[in-house]
């Protein structure tokens, strides 16, 4: 390692909520999707609050409407973590 430079690892943290198959095959009610963004937001504002390194991505725009809708104090949590850019967004490449 030259320059004094330490090494990094990265790892970026995705999400993946089943959407479709809700809507779709019906497997279970939307709210029970709705209930698992929220939960899964919290978490990961939980962890970004824990390791400052931390970032979240997702990419389905259904799912922050949801948290605007039925989960406000999470989605001023998740607008503040974008702020910080904690949270950020990212298009799959199918949507390239």
């Amino acid at each position: 390692m030259g320059f004094g430079l330490l090494p990094y690892r990265y790892c970026l943290v995705s999400h993946h909520v089943w959407t479709r198959a809700a809507l779709r095959d019906r497997l279970w009610p939307w709210s029970a999707t709705q209930q698992k963004v929220a939960r899964t937001w919290s978490s990961q504002i939980e962890i970004s609050d824990r390791y400052p390194e931390f970032r979240f991505f997702a990419s389905a725009a259904q799912h922050y409407k949801w948290l605007e809708e039925f989960y406000p104090a999470v989605f001023e949590k998740v607008k503040q973590k974008i702020k910080d850019k904690k949270f950020g967004e990212f298009l799959p490449e199918e949507c390239r």
